[in-house]
Order: C-alpha cells, then sequence, then structure tokens
C-alpha cells in the first residue's frame, strides 16, 4: 500500500499531511496544518542535519518552474516579487528543515510552521515572513523562533494566528511526556513565549502515543485539534481546549473524544457555520487497503447524526482526507493524498455528481490542500509523482474541471535545486496568490521552502 510522505524526518508509520480551519467563522486567522501520522517511535535520522548541494539559504538558489511560462508578476506563474523570484527558505544557513503549515496574518505578514533537525531530534520550527518573503526582523529579531521541549522529538503541524496577534502552534513532543503527546504553544505577537498559556502537553491514555495533526480556533476563541492516539490502537483524536490551554470539559469524554475502532487517523478539519466540526482522515482495513474516512461532530463533540463516521473507498491505494474546505453551497470538498479532489452534496451526502467527474477532480495527483480562490476556482497543492518530485500547485474551476486558464493547463509545477520537493499546505491572500509551504531534499537533508504563486 501507499504510505504518503512517511519520509518525513522524526514522524510515525502513517504520515500524512493535512490543514485544519477552513471554513471557520470568526476566530483565527488564516489557519493552515500538516499532519502526522500513527505514533511510534518517531527515530530521526542521524547525521549533523547539513544539507548538501544547493544554495537554498534565503535569497539563494533558482528552482525553476515547470512549463514554459516564467517567472512573473503580470501572469499566472511565480509572484517574482516574493523572496528571490517566487520562493525562499526562510533559512539563516544550511539547517534541516521542513515547513508543515502556514497563517496568515490580516497585514500580510506570513506565520510557518514546521520542523529544525538538531542533534538528538528535532524542534518546533515558526518562521514569519514579511508580505515580500523576507524573514520578519520585529519577531524574535530574526524571523526565526525554535522550540525545544526538554530534548524531545518536537514537530510543529499547525499553525494559527488569534485575533490579537498571539501565535498558537500545535504538533507533537515527547520531551516531557515519554511518548508522545499531542503539544500546543503559544507565542506572543513578538516571538516569545506566552506565560499565560504555557507549554501544553495532552496524551489520551497513560501508555499513549498521540500526534496532534491539524488545528482551528472557535468563534468564541476555544481551539480544536486533532490527530491520532495509539490508545489502545491507532485512532482518531481530538479535543478542544479553552483560551489558557487547559481541557475544555464541555466537549465530550471531557475534552478528548475518540473515534474509529480500527487502524485510523484523523488528519483534517473543518468549522462549519453553525458549529458543527468535520473531521478527515484515513482508516485501515486491516488486510492491504487504507481509504479515506470522514466523521461530523456537534458543538459539544458528540456524533452529528448527518455524518456519522463513515468510510469510503474511492481511488484505491492509501487514501487520507489531508484537507477539506467548503463550497458556497455548503458541499464539502476534500483533497486526498492518493487522488484527486472529491466533492460532497451538503451534510455528508453522496458524490457531487456535478464536480468534476461523478464528484471527483480532473486531475489525478496526490492533492495535499485545497482552498477557495476569490473568484469561486478552488487551489490545490501537492507534488507530481515524478522522480525527483516536483511541487505542484493546480487551479480547479467551480465545476471541479482543470482551469486552463491557469498556466495554460491548469497546473503549475516547481522543481527544487536538489532533491524531491513537497507541498504540504497553502494559503490564499485576498488577492488570490497562493502561498504553498513544505520542503525540498533527499536522505543527506532537507530544506523548508515557501512559494508564492499567482493563479
Amino acid at each position: 500500500m501507499r504510505r504518503e510522505h512517511q519520509r518525513r524526518r522524526g514522524t510515525a508509520q502513517w504520515g500524512a499531511p493535512a490543514r485544519g480551519g477552513t471554513g471557520a467563522v470568526g476566530g483565527g486567522t488564516g489557519a493552515v496544518g500538516g499532519g502526522t501520522g500513527a505514533g511510534g517511535t518517531g527515530a530521526v535520522g542521524g547525521g549533523t542535519g547539513a544539507v548538501g548541494g544547493g544554495t537554498g539559504a534565503v535569497g539563494g538558489g533558482t528552482g525553476t518552474a515547470g512549463g514554459t511560462v516564467p517567472p512573473s508578476d503580470a501572469g499566472p506563474g511565480l509572484f517574482a516579487a516574493f523572496g528571490d523570484g517566487g520562493w525562499t527558505t526562510g533559512q539563516l544557513g544550511s539547517l534541516d528543515e521542513e515547513a508543515f503549515a502556514a497563517a496568515l496574518q490580516p497585514d500580510g505578514r506570513i506565520v510557518v510552521a514546521g520542523r529544525s533537525l538538531r542533534t538528538g531530534g528535532n524542534d518546533f520550527l515558526v518562521l514569519r515572513l514579511l508580505a515580500d518573503g523576507r524573514l520578519d526582523p520585529s519577531f524574535n529579531g530574526t524571523g526565526r523562533v525554535v522550540l525545544d521541549f526538554d530534548g524531545g522529538e518536537d514537530q510543529a503541524h499547525a499553525v494559527l494566528v488569534q485575533p490579537d496577534g498571539r501565535i498558537v502552534v500545535a504538533g507533537f513532543s515527547n520531551g516531557l511526556t515519554g511518548s508522545y503527546a499531542f503539544t500546543a504553544t503559544r507565542l506572543t505577537s513578538t516571538g516569545g513565549r506566552d506565560p499565560s498559556f504555557g507549554d501544553r502537553f495532552y496524551r489520551f491514555g497513560p501508555a499513549s502515543s498521540d500526534n496532534a495533526s491539524a488545528m482551528l480556533q472557535q468563534p468564541d476563541g476555544k481551539l480544536v485539534l486533532a490527530g491520532l492516539t495509539t490508545n489502545p490502537i491507532n485512532r482518531w483524536a481530538v479535543m478542544r481546549l479553552l483560551g489558557d490551554g487547559s481541557l475544555d470539559p464541555g466537549f465530550a469524554d471531557a475534552g478528548q473524544p475518540t473515534f474509529f475502532s480500527a487502524q485510523s487517523g484523523c488528519a483534517s478539519l473543518l468549522l462549519r457555520p453553525d458549529g458543527r466540526l468535520v473531521l478527515g482522515g484515513w482508516s485501515f482495513n486491516g488486510i492491504s487497503v487504507v481509504r479515506p474516512a470522514w466523521v461530523g461532530l456537534l458543538p459539544d463533540g458528540t456524533n452529528d447524526p448527518t455524518l456519522p463516521p463513515s468510510v469510503r473507498p474511492l481511488a484505491g491505494g492509501f487514501e487520507n482526507v489531508t484537507a477539506m474546505t467548503l463550497d458556497p453551497a455548503g458541499g464539502i470538498v476534500s483533497a486526498l493524498s492518493s487522488r484527486y479532489v472529491v466533492r460532497f452534496v451538503p451534510d455528508g451526502g453522496p458524490l457531487d455528481p456535478t464536480f468534476g467527474d461523478g464528484g471527483r477532480s480532473g486531475l489525478a495527483l496526490p492533492a495535499l490542500a485545497v482552498d477557495p480562490l476569490p473568484d469561486g476556482r478552488l487551489a490545490m497543492a501537492g507534488h507530481t509523482d515524478d522522480v525527483p518530485t516536483r511541487l505542484y500547485v493546480g487551479v480547479l474551476a467551480a465545476n471541479g474541471r482543470l482551469s486552463f486558464a491557469f498556466d495554460g493547463g491548469g497546473l503549475f509545477t516547481w522543481s527544487a535545486p536538489f532533491g524531491d520537493a513537497h507541498a504540504y499546505a497553502q494559503l490564499v491572500n485576498p488577492d488570490g496568490t497562493v502561498v504553498v509551504v513544505g520542503g525540498y531534499g533527499s536522505d543527506a537533508g532537507h530544506r523548508a521552502v515557501v512559494l508564492k504563486v499567482k493563479p
């Protein structure tokens, strides 16, 4: 079976990117998150973390755009005024790093979260970029914050910006708990740790290993985190935190409900306008097939009868719901890590026959992110299947067909200076430009990458 993004350094076996917060009403700004897989050892490859080849430092490198369209701000393609010809690494040297999540501030600055390798493991990585792609010196003096939780393996896979400018980062860590725990911390708007929130570590059982993959903020300021727990086997896990980071006792199961009894994991979150939640992820049939799965929750965390836990085979192979958004009519649009973007009729009904080919988009590439553009089209991001892989941004018309007005064929690709390139999350600016975050590299090491693309 296909194990999407198992290559991510330090994640466990079912690694797959994800995002949270699409469709949220009020609350955090532009929350986008990356996901992880099942708990496990989470071992990190050894070495010094140096990244071989390429220049890659901020302002360095020349990454190439797929197709024949050169970087330009006049038409589709890389937004040349961003970073170095449309992209940047956000690094200060040859560091082994990847970006898994991003959030947009109201002033156009971009917050990125991921991992930074050190001797013995990874740390939370948080970057803040100015709108033009340069590191923001007003954020911790360098534009970068690296957080270590007592020497453990720490990775950030979700981030959001609160209305007051504070930044919440979530993922997993085993530094203080021995095994992995849902981990959340909050930074001030200038990059310092917020003592009113602290560092929060939550597990779903005394011996469980738990990874948070996605996060969103409700209009009332409460935070919802979702991912995977191994208590007692891999299964979906979700929790809701109060504004100070403590568990919300008003949410189901004392703030920590779990779902699906089979091997499974949650990778994405969606908040509906009426306060209901939709969780997306995967479920393993115990033999050889991993299928996409969804479940709906009422605002109190109990099951939504209109969207009970459901597993739907759609494409074959490894299928994970990596991202979700809502269309104007309330239909659930989901990105799958195997192939396609799919749309269901409102309230989780059958596939919408008016979207693409029987409810599936016409682009058969792994999709890791999907978001609406201001003109009603959909932007999606992921990677190609060739070797080395290329990062791509695709644009679908509202009917699910490729928008050939974008780059002549609906698809823009970017080749890294060296190694494979992967997109893990994206966000859409008010002007319709798309910021994609991810990483590139090889077993010798990786670099985070942030690109800005004009559809």
